[in-house]
């Protein structure tokens, strides 16, 4: 049997209102002996004193032999059984998603596998499962939570380090001297046996494979090496001995503090006083007014005149303001949340676009909530800075879900970024003519599940050299120049929010186009939050100078 120590007990008790049941009868002697101490006409005597100190001494003493009642995991029987295998080549980053295949016996029931930032559940059917297990600073080992019982094992991937490119050979046999020799970590990976799963290979910098190799994988895989290459990878066809890697490579992993503290900054939402003191000044200068009012327009009535006309505009005062704090501080959803999304249209032959959607959620009071997605999204959760706690994610009902998410407008905020492919769904071409200008027109050949041809144009800015040159007014499908723009034609928080995600998501181009879309949907189905707020879609085309 598991024991605790008399300060555990004290501490559960006293901060968590927590106690074993055994344990009550101890309590309830405890203070039965001092509440007969205090009874009139009994004195309190060294006896009593003695029997009320020796019950404590009793009751904390039970606490170490009953322990907690859930038991140990040293008490729990055999370590779990799960057969564990890494996908992606046995390679992984700290503060990227790495992709391992599990399998537990067909028992009921769920079990949670983590490595530091967050929880996956992963169902204990007797299949095998392929789950994608984000990999926390310094972490060196999975933790897997399955039937009551826990176990801490090595993980089945090494940690690159992050001053060290990963590069992925998809060739037969072992990698072309050239390649071995650029200085980086070179893992062979076949071609055919990829993992389909969004975010599998985000660890990698860039993959190689000869053509032949290419020409001969199934379409299904190079689908996921496209769509790795449209979220930031790069893929190499080579077939002569000359071969160079870049230098610089940004990554975005779930342990950059910098995002979430733009998203959601330490004071984000704060309760204004200033308000809160002004509503306070009125709503007692209503119902002065509600006492004074009557008795000075007519001093004479009687009293029953002045009682009804009183109470009338009391009820009307009470009913407004209860409209007021209903709306705010009596519903039972505090959640307020915003987005912004980022859409980086290619300019190769492909015409995809690639959308990155940050979705930013806290809460006026503390409160746990399951956030819902879309079953196919690809979620990257940022860690936050102010707190540690883990995020479970699960599945439930054909979306996915992270379970129980504590929010507060404090510490406990969370920032999640949800990324997207498709085909892109119109068609920008430049006018001719001395007026210049674009057409943004539809195309119905293609799926649109980023909603970009229902939005609507609220404005948009030709780019130059990094800077806005020229501002664009929407007319139907057309864009027509208007004249210089500046950077002083965006809000500041916008400029904030979106220079920061161009910086990390946006190639370096020439010029392009930069597209301000409103009502976009969300990652997240449609919910009643207490306050939501949208900054915009950001679709950025790549453009030639006229």
């Amino acid at each position: 049997m598991a024991t605790a120590s008399l300060w555990h007990w004290l501490h559960r008790i006293a901060t968590l209102r927590q106690v074993p049941e055994p344990l009550w009868p101890f309590l309830a002697l405890m203070a039965t002996t001092w509440a007969v101490a205090g009874l009139p006409g009994l004195r309190w005597g060294r006896g009593t004193a003695a029997a009320a100190v020796l019950v404590v001494v009793v009751a904390l003493g039970a606490a170490t032999v009953v322990g907690d009642p859930a038991p140990s995991s040293s008490d729990k029987g055999d370590v779990v059984d799960v057969r564990v295998e890494s996908l992606a080549g046995g390679v992984a980053r700290a503060g990227l998603r790495t992709p391992l295949r599990l399998e537990f016996p067909a028992v009921a029931g769920d079990a949670l596998v983590s490595a530091g930032l967050g929880a996956v559940r992963v169902p204990r059917d007797g299949a095998t499962h392929d789950v994608l297990v984000a990999i926390g600073e310094g972490v060196r080992s999975l933790t897997i939570e399955s039937g009551g019982r826990t176990e801490v094992r090595a993980l089945p991937v090494q940690l690159v380090s992050e001053d060290q490119a990963l590069v992925g050979w998809l060739g037969q046999g072992t990698a072309p001297t050239p390649l071995s020799n650029l200085g980086a970590r070179v893992v062979p990976l076949a071609i055919g046996a990829l993992p389909t799963a969004h975010g599998a290979l985000e660890a990698y910098d860039f993959m190689v494979c000869p053509t032949s190799s290419w020409d001969a994988a199934p379409t299904e895989k190079r689908r996921v090496i496209d769509r790795w290459v449209a979220l930031g990878g790069e893929l190499r066809h080579v077939s002569d001995q000359a071969l160079e890697l870049s230098a610089h490579i940004y990554r975005s992993t779930a342990l950059e503090d910098g995002l979430t503290r733009t998203f959601a900054p330490p004071d984000w939402q704060k309760m204004d006083l200033s308000d809160l003191l002004l509503f306070a000044v009125l709503y007692h200068v209503a119902f002065l007014m509600a006492f004074l009012l009557p008795l000075l327009l007519d001093s004479g009535k009687s009293l029953g005149v002045y009682l009804v006309s009183v109470g009338f505009v009391v009820v009307v005062i009470a009913g407004l303001a209860w409209h007021v704090l209903g709306d705010i501080f009596l519903k039972d959803n505090q959640v307020y949340t915003h987005a912004i999304t980022i859409m980086v249209a290619s300019d190769d032959d492909e015409s995809r676009v690639v959308s990155r959607q940050f979705l930013c959620f806290a809460s006026m009071s503390e409160e746990e909530r399951d956030l819902r997605f879309a079953a196919d999204a690809d979620l990257t959760v940022y860690r936050s800075p102010f707190t540690p706690r883990q995020i479970v994610r699960g599945r439930m009902g054909g979306a996915t879900v992270l379970e129980s998410v504590l929010l507060d407008r404090f510490d406990h905020k969370l920032v999640v970024r949800v990324d997207r492919v498709a085909a892109l769904p119109v068609v920008v071409a430049r006018e001719e003519g001395p007026e210049g200008g674009f057409t943004f027109a539809p195309r119905s050949d293609v799926a649109d599940p980023l909603g970009i041809r229902t939005a609507r144009i609220s404005a948009a800015w030709q780019v130059s050299g990094g800077k806005i040159t020229r501002r664009l007014e929407p007319q139907g499908e057309r864009l027509v120049d208007i004249g210089v723009g500046a950077s002083a034609d965006l809000p500041v928080e916008v400029q904030l929010h979106v220079g920061k995600l161009l910086g990390h998501f946006a190639p370096a181009r020439p010029s392009w186009l930069l597209v301000r879309l409103a009502d976009l949907p969300r990652a997240d189905p449609e919910r009643q939050w207490l306050w939501s707020r949208d900054l915009g879609g950001w679709l950025l085309l790549p453009v030639t100078e006229g």
